[in-house]
């Protein structure tokens, strides 16, 4: 589950990944946005993105940078191109979970805020 915020939107978005190699994930997702719910502004589209960890052994933690691009969509015919450049550390929970605080940047959807992944 992956949480955004920023003063104007609230957005959704989950991705379905696969670990190419041990610091290195490919993923897909849908990602759905309310700019404005009392005026029935909504988005939804699709992101793929590339992510890149380093896992610090000695303290154990992760920083990693994260790239995005993907398709929005307001209407049948409004069609966006939309990216994500985001960067963060990941804190161990548990051998299969983590916790990760960031920072993201992204145009056609949101202009920035922040991150917080379960």
């Amino acid at each position: 589950m992956t949480t955004h915020g920023s003063t104007r939107f609230l957005s959704f978005a989950y991705a379905l990944g696969y670990h190419y190699t041990n610091s290195t994930q490919v993923s897909i997702g849908p990602i759905f946005s309310f700019s404005s719910i009392a005026a029935g502004e909504t988005r939804i589209g699709i992101l793929s993105g590339l992510r890149y960890h380093y896992d610090i052994k000695d303290i154990g933690i992760a920083p990693y940078i994260n790239a995005n691009l993907g398709i929005l969509s307001s209407g049948f015919s409004d069609y966006n191109l939309a990216y994500r450049i985001s960067s963060g550390v990941d804190f161990p929970i548990s051998q299969k979970a983590s916790l990760s605080v960031g920072y993201y940047l992204e145009r056609g959807l949101l202009s920035r805020g922040y991150l917080l992944r379960l």
